[in-house]
């Protein structure tokens, strides 16, 4: 029913495209973030910086939390004017595959810059596991990028698999919402922001737990620990903060406890990893971006051997390459929790997954997108 959608979304877009692309017209499509703490918003805050001409039209999933007629009329702009925008843009940026473009040929003056949302993976995904006619539409999708940031050299194998481009659409120039955390400004208004919601958390040892989400549970995901449990046993000095996979966030049941605080919903991403004291979690690239804070990290895969062979699977042996203790139950995890310290292999880490330590990513991919169509870059003064 989907594809129908889809195309019928194409159908549209050919229609607009009689019309004459918009130079200043930027549409960012904004479907695996919430907020703007990802590589989108790190890329929008840097071009409005500099340049006010440029006109944005956002592409995202908000209608899947409205109801009744509101969401009815979300759906129908999402149809006609988001394909209207789209078949005139100059620029698209996107965090995540846009299913519709597998039925699309843009100008060939558009440039279509996918940013993706992580640094890295762990686990495999795109065309490494895909199968079928949702392989078939993100092969397509992905055919339309002119350029694909990535960041860093290490990285690029495992990107051309899982996309199935040509690697002359790489472009190394480090993951712009990783610029947050040199700015040691940012990080104290992301802190500040978390205490003025949740004041109660001051002087608490924050635990941050980020599970990936598993393909066989988005709609009944499990969390596989007694989290009330385990606090008893830590003490009233901890606190954990739960953060579901946005795909599987919406289906999540916690318990309430004063020590356990769902945070799936907070926007602030980066706010959350700069406020945590230890993040737990398994095979989530979230690991990329933590790395930076130099903080200690623990690996509760409970299913690991389970998801090597009947999961997605890995790009690389996963007990040699993740950055802190690696646990398989509720007693070892809290073990890991009361002994844990930064990992030894935390620096050949982040040296290996990073080629960039300047905080400057978010500026490479504007200046590389705008000199690449003549765009004079101007810095206000």
């Amino acid at each position: 029913m989907r594809i129908f959608f889809y195309f019928l979304f194409a159908c549209l877009f050919y229609l607009y495209r009689m019309l004459p692309v918009r130079a200043n017209l930027v549409v960012m499509i904004k479907t695996h973030d919430r907020g703007l703490e990802g590589n989108i918003g790190e890329v929008y805050r840097e071009l409005t910086r500099h340049h006010p001409e440029f006109r944005y039209y956002w592409i995202d999933k908000k209608y899947e939390e409205m109801v009744g007629l509101r969401k009815v009329l979300h759906v129908i702009s999402f149809f006609f004017l988001g394909s209207y925008h789209l078949a005139r843009a100059k620029y698209v940026f996107l965090d995540n595959v846009f299913l519709p473009m597998a039925f699309m040929k843009f100008p060939k003056d558009t440039r279509i810059i996918q940013l993706w949302h992580g640094c890295g993976a762990i686990k495999k995904f795109g065309q490494d596991v895909n199968r079928g006619i949702i392989a078939w539409l993100e092969r397509k999708a992905n055919l339309t990028y002119t350029d694909l940031v990535v960041n860093s050299k290490a990285v690029i194998p495992q990107t051309l698999n899982a996309f199935g481009i040509s690697k002359d659409k790489i472009r190394v120039l480090g993951c712009p919402r990783t610029d947050y955390f040199f700015n040691q400004d940012r990080i104290i208004v992301g802190i500040k922001r978390f205490y003025s919601k949740y004041p109660h958390l001051k002087g608490k040892k924050l635990l941050l737990y980020c599970p990936t989400f598993r393909d066989h549970e988005i709609k009944n995901p499990k969390w596989n620990l007694n989290f009330i449990d385990l606090l008893e046993k830590l003490g009233q000095q901890y606190v954990l903060l739960l953060r579901a996979h946005p795909f599987v966030a919406k289906y999540c049941k916690i318990k309430e406890h004063s020590s356990v605080v769902d945070v799936s919903d907070y926007e602030d991403l980066n706010g959350l990893l700069s406020v945590s004291d230890i993040l737990i979690t398994d095979y989530s690239s979230i690991i990329f971006e933590y790395s930076l804070l130099n903080r200690p990290m623990i690996f509760y895969a409970y299913d690991l051997e389970q998801f090597k062979t009947n999961g997605r699977g890995f790009y690389e042996s996963y007990e040699d390459l993740v950055p802190g203790d690696i646990v398989r139950n509720a007693d070892e995890l809290l073990h890991a929790i009361q002994t844990c310290e930064v990992s030894p292999k935390l620096e050949t880490f982040r040296k290996r997954f990073f080629d960039y330590f300047d905080g400057c990513s978010a500026k490479r991919v504007a200046k590389l997108v705008l000199e690449a169509n003549k765009v004079e870059l101007r810095t206000r003064t």
